[in-house]
């Protein structure tokens, strides 16, 4: 057996290892549905990334679809897309908690105004700043 993904196969001996841990547990502490449903889950997970991490041909087919020009362009849609969400609703945060302040005055609604304030600050500089190296460099 030759690994042609090392980072699959890492991580799916991790995986059959936490498995195999958690139905030990299972086992010896008695039922617990959460851990149960990890257990069910992760195994076969697992398994798939032990079998991509051996084949050739999966993972030369994965590392094809990873540099294929129209998954790129979905993928970074959908990012900017799910930044642009992220900023909204924490403006939209931000104007609920100062509502929220002009009726309670209190230290907790205040701090929750900074640290979002904070926050949406740093979003905007490195939306701008990412725009102004990608524009020096590409």
């Amino acid at each position: 057996m030759r690994i042609y993904n090392k980072k699959k196969f890492v991580y799916s001996l991790l995986g059959i290892t936490l498995s195999i841990l958690s139905l030990f547990a299972l086992i010896t502490k008695g039922f617990d549905l959460k851990l149960s449903v990890l257990t069910v889950i992760l195994f076969p997970i697992s398994l798939s990334y032990l079998r991509k991490s051996t084949s050739k041909v999966e993972v030369l087919k994965e590392k094809f679809e990873q540099k294929d020009e129209r998954n790129q362009l979905v993928y970074q849609s959908s990012k900017a897309i799910s930044f642009k969400v992220t900023q909204y609703f924490v403006i939209g945060l931000e104007i609920l908690c100062i509502i929220l302040y002009s009726f309670y005055k209190g230290e907790m609604v205040l701090a929750c105004i900074i640290i979002l304030a904070v926050i949406i600050k740093v979003t905007f500089l490195s939306e701008i700043f990412s725009g102004i190296y990608y524009e020096r460099n590409l």
